[in-house]
């Protein structure tokens, strides 16, 4: 591997989150800061899926009826997408065999692309703060996330 991939790959997701290759325990710890620091602000992780190998990670947080996704790609591009979920109910069937269907109908409500995986984190965590139950993130979350200071 190249010294520019290996740098990639190092950078790995969520910013330098696995820089320095921890061990499954200490990855299960940040999950469940993240988990503990979004339930905090009225959000609900839904689904977090990080391989470390390839450099990946996808997150889905919910708060009633509003999606964010957090999808960071290999070599550090990443992305953050908002939705609105609502239900139409709807006739479905043929006559005489009708019945009312609910459906799923997620409006589309943005997307942010990002070419540092911690520009998107930040932007995600940004978004889950301001669309919350108006508590802020405690001060220590990226200490407990083992991300290093970023300044603004």
């Amino acid at each position: 591997m190249s010294d520019n991939n290996t740098s990639l790959a190092r950078r790995g997701i969520f910013g330098e989150l696995l820089a320095a290759h921890p061990s499954a325990g200490a990855i299960e710890a940040r999950r469940k800061a993240l988990v503990l620091a979004a339930e905090r602000i009225g959000w609900d992780l839904q689904h977090i899926e990080i391989d470390a190998a390839r450099g990946t990670a996808r997150v889905e947080a919910r708060r009633d009826n509003r999606l964010v996704y957090l999808h960071i790609a290999p070599r550090g591009r990443a992305t953050v997408e908002r939705f609105e979920r609502g239900y139409v109910t709807e006739r479905a069937g043929r006559r005489g065999d009708r019945y009312m269907s609910r459906r799923i109908e997620d409006e589309f409500l943005g997307r942010s692309s990002h070419v540092d995986p911690r520009e998107a984190l930040r932007d995600f965590a940004e978004y889950l703060v301001a669309n919350g139950n108006g508590r802020a993130l405690a001060h220590d979350i990226g200490d407990a996330l083992g991300l290093p200071a970023v300044t603004a």
